[in-house]
């Protein structure tokens, strides 16, 4: 489960942002117990003010993990979209970093990298809620905590400068790190601007499909609403409520 998001210099995000999925509380008494995170969130804001380019962000910081091994040959670099309004911003790193929740251990993982190379990499968990050290990456310097295996330490001398060492160290069976990687091979995230608008005439099977996708929003949402219908109507049983709709609209 996503517990936070944090990006920096992607696209139209210079300074650092945070998505941040967990409920706040006003009282120290409310956050020391606890509270999981929240199954639904909104983004609101203005137009061109950066609502995609946060998930645009989580969705670049996926597709480098799942394809940094593969894909990335030996000093081609690392492609990547830095804020574009300062010329300045070429300069530094774009930051990616998440904080998860699997199997009721909390972890978080994150990466800055340039043009070049990765700049940056860290893993740490917090089994029992105290923080462990599974590696942290400077350039091509390494640390590692005392529960990282004497295997996971030969992982640095595959790993190209490019390449993230989460991936490798996935691939190379160190165990430690598995929890993470595969929650990026499972989460999906679709890019707004990729989304197409559903056609107008869906046949039985997909109607009922989307209706329970819709349902189950709804209720992850905590709405109240528990169930809903698709409700058939002739061409004249619509006109008839549109118009209805419509004088109710102009007597109010």
């Amino acid at each position: 489960m996503l517990l936070s998001f944090r990006v920096a210099n992607h696209r139209s995000l210079r300074d650092e942002q945070q998505l941040l999925l967990t409920p706040t509380y006003d009282t120290e008494a409310a956050s020391a117990q606890g509270h999981p995170a929240v199954p639904v969130i909104g983004i609101f804001g203005a137009n061109a003010s950066g609502k995609s380019n946060v998930l645009d962000a989580l969705i670049y910081m996926r597709n480098l993990v799942r394809g940094s091994l593969r894909e990335s040959e030996p000093g081609s670099g690392i492609a990547r979209s830095p804020f574009a309004l300062d010329f300045s911003a070429g300069e530094d790193p774009s930051l990616f970093v998440v904080d998860l929740m699997i199997d009721g251990v909390r972890y978080t993982y994150g990466f800055a990298v340039n043009d070049e190379r990765v700049v940056e990499e860290w893993l740490y968990s917090y089994p029992l809620k105290k923080k462990r050290e599974v590696f942290h990456r400077r350039n091509d310097e390494y640390s590692y905590g005392e529960h990282s295996p004497q295997s996971m330490r030969q992982v640095a001398n595959i790993t190209e400068s490019n390449v993230l060492f989460l991936s490798v160290a996935a691939r190379s069976r160190q165990e430690l790190v598995r929890p993470v990687y595969d929650w990026f091979m499972r989460v999906l995230v679709r890019n707004p601007r990729h989304v197409r608008t559903a056609p107008r005439t869906l046949d039985s099977v997909d109607r009922l499909g989307l209706l329970n996708r819709m349902v189950e929003l709804l209720q992850a949402a905590d709405t109240g609403i528990e169930s809903a219908e698709i409700v058939e109507e002739t061409d004249a049983e619509f006109l008839e409520r549109t118009a209805r709709d419509y004088s109710r609209r102009v007597l109010t």
